[in-house]
């Protein structure tokens, strides 16, 4: 009896404490929240991702991000989300996953200052615009960019014999990216280097203008084409077949997005516009 008396003893304690059980706050069966904090940037309108799930220790963890009217609105403020600090240790982007430990965790976000940059919705009657060369095109720039109440001060991707992008720009040290947050570049180097990381095929409004047509009569240096001969619609005045100017593609990624053929001066065709 006596023998019995301590087995079933033995049992009961297994059952209250070796399993695991009995509320121990470090068991294996405690779950743990994850949380998100945008590190004092706030927006209206555009509250950290919420995780409602309990995750036991070893449960891998896909990281959230922002919805895209979120991003365009950070992208409009001068930011773009880097990356979620993990309190736990670590950097991780929407998307991924990470293994939680036996502690609830925070994810905090990491801003990126930014520049952006659109090509115009519409296309351009040369002979409208006012002003003298390329402080013409640098002015619709400015116009479309205010009137979709975008900050600061706007500049076209155009050349003529006195101005370029390498006089008038400034050379960038941050990315620059388009309105819903794809980085074109990520500074001017890279700008200038012939590839883009991506497209510039969103205008002002977010909205998609790729395979379109944009005049430039730049190189992809930053430089204009061919200064001696202008080809810049006779310093962006002329909408007649008299002049002719070189234009990029917006579906191009390539040298190609801002120099690949030249056209008469009477189409008309968007503008590439950069934020200053």
């Amino acid at each position: 009896m006596k023998k019995l008396f301590l087995l079933s003893m033995v049992v009961i304690y297994a059952l209250m404490f070796g399993c695991g059980g009995g509320g121990s706050s470090g068991g294996t069966n405690t779950t743990h929240t994850v949380s998100y904090s945008n590190n004092g940037n706030s927006i209206s309108g555009c509250n950290p991702p919420t995780d409602t799930g309990s995750y036991l220790p070893g449960a891998n963890v896909r990281v959230q991000g922002y919805s895209q009217t979120c991003i365009t609105d950070y992208v409009k403020a001068g930011y773009i989300l880097a990356s979620w600090e993990l309190s736990a240790g670590g950097y991780y982007t929407p998307t991924q996953s990470f293994t939680i430990g036996t502690a609830n965790v925070t994810l905090t976000a990491q801003w990126q200052p930014v520049k952006m940059v659109f090509a115009t919705s519409a296309t351009w009657n040369l002979s409208a615009l006012s002003g003298v060369g390329t402080p013409r095109t640098d002015a619709a720039c400015q116009s479309v960019a205010t009137g979709q109440s975008l900050p600061g001060t706007w500049m076209a991707w155009t050349s003529d014999a006195s101005h370029t992008p390498v006089s008038r720009f400034i050379h960038y040290t941050i990315p620059i990216v388009t309105l819903n947050g794809a980085i074109v570049a990520l500074n001017w180097t890279v700008l200038t280097s012939g590839i883009l990381q991506n497209m510039i095929d969103l205008d002002e409004s977010g909205n998609s203008v790729s395979g379109a047509a944009v005049w430039t009569d730049t190189l992809q240096t930053g430089v204009a084409v061919d200064p001696s001969n202008n080809y810049d619609c006779n310093d962006w005045s002329s909408s007649t077949s008299a002049y002719s100017a070189y234009y990029g593609l917006t579906s191009q990624t390539t040298d190609i997005w801002t120099n690949f053929a030249t056209s008469t001066c009477n189409a008309q065709y968007h503008l590439y516009c950069f934020q200053q």
